[in-house]
């Protein structure tokens, strides 16, 4: 981007490499590295406090329709994290628990697709 003119290359530099708000082609580097952390620190915390693991899933949608409604933090892939956090935890909880999830994949997949196009996520 620097090379060819399109950027001055100190701002592009801090704000756009370092604070990964024009990260390109490795949003998902980022994003994917966000969901493991949020991801382990619930179920750290939810394991110390004896809370169920299916909470997750409840604290996942939760910031995935706070995130569809507004924006959170434009650095460092935060936004996309909250947002796709929910997805991975569905597919957490696919593989841990295939026999009994295998029912109610389906309806919470469409209760997701339909929240985020109600709520505006499109």
């Amino acid at each position: 981007m620097v090379g060819f003119g399109f950027r001055p290359f100190l701002p592009y530099l801090t704000k756009g490499l370092l604070l990964s708000s024009d990260s390109r082609h490795l949003w998902y580097v980022w994003m994917l590295f966000n969901v493991f952390l949020l991801f382990w620190g619930l179920r750290f915390l939810f394991e110390k406090l004896h809370i169920p693991d299916w909470a997750i899933l409840l604290v996942s949608a939760s910031l995935f329709l706070l995130r569809t409604k507004y924006s959170v933090y434009p650095y460092f892939e935060i936004n996309n994290a909250l947002t796709y956090q929910f997805w991975f935890t569905i597919g957490y909880f696919a593989i841990q628990y295939k026999s009994t999830f295998r029912t109610c994949l389906p309806i919470i997949v469409v209760m997701g697709l339909v929240g985020n196009y109600c709520v505006g996520g499109g």
